[in-house]
């Protein structure tokens, strides 16, 4: 009687595994989605990248954070903000970083364009910016409904005041004739 597995399924099962888990990886690289806590993890080993600072998510250990975060120390996306040695880096400071972010132009094309693909296959498309206590993402949703109708939005001036990159997008409520303190629509 043979005990074990034989020398052929020694070798194929391993090989076997190996290319199942790069197709799952390879697969799920198309959607752009992350669990809850993929993008402080991020933020953590970008930190560590930009100021050798284990401050951020330090009850995890480092070195899948710092792997993870190796190809955008080698691309062009913004350092998270903050002075290196400076700026407090406790775990609510990353979980921080991930709610202060305004996407620019460019980034907004990317997910105009999404946005665009959904619609045209949809009866109804919704679209939810973050919540921020800063109104970020009401920027960022005045400045996605100006590029998907092709048309200038209506916005707060102190939204347009604090926010000048808006001006390309939008008009002061009070320029445009809207009673102050009325509510502004975002539905496109």
């Amino acid at each position: 009687m043979r005990k074990g597995l034989g020398r052929a399924a020694v070798t194929t099962l391993p090989l076997l595994l190996a290319t199942l888990f790069w197709t799952v990886i390879a697969l799920s690289i198309r959607h752009q989605s992350q669990t809850f806590d993929e993008g402080f993890h991020l933020v953590a080993g970008y930190r560590y990248w930009q100021c050798r600072d284990f401050g951020v998510n330090s009850e995890h250990p480092p070195l899948v954070k710092i792997v993870a975060a190796t190809p955008l120390w080698f691309s062009h996306i913004p350092a998270p903000r903050g002075a290196c040695g400076k700026d407090q880096t406790t775990k609510d400071y990353g979980y921080g970083l991930g709610y202060n972010y305004l996407y620019g132009e460019k980034e907004l094309a990317g997910w105009k364009e999404r946005i665009e693909n959904v619609a045209a296959k949809a009866q109804t498309t919704y679209v939810i910016t973050n919540n921020h206590f800063e109104s970020k993402a009401g920027v960022n949703a005045l400045e996605l409904k100006a590029m998907v109708t092709g048309k200038r939005v209506v916005a707060p001036p102190t939204l347009v005041q604090k926010y000048p990159e808006l001006r390309r997008f939008a008009d002061p409520a009070e320029d445009s004739g809207e009673t102050p303190g009325s509510q502004l629509p975002l539905l496109a």
